[in-house]
């Protein structure tokens, strides 16, 4: 079977991490230049968005706290 596009879910980036230089998401760029191309739903991208703002949100909260920032 052939395939024409290929795309993730959120549950995937969470499931590595959010390591996107690193591991099997770094492993996508074996697709890069080929037939096939990569598809990401606005779904997707804003999920992936948040959940790499989170823990940024989490740091600012605690230096906030501890009286580090302001």
């Amino acid at each position: 079977m052939k395939y024409d596009a290929i795309t993730l879910d959120t549950s995937i980036f969470d499931r590595y991490d959010l390591a996107l230089e690193a591991g099997m998401l770094k492993q996508m760029e074996q697709f890069q230049g080929g037939n096939s191309q990569f598809v990401l739903s606005e779904i997707v991208i804003r999920e992936v968005h948040q959940h790499l703002k989170l823990p940024l949100h989490g740091s600012a909260s605690k230096l906030t706290r501890t009286g580090v920032y302001r």
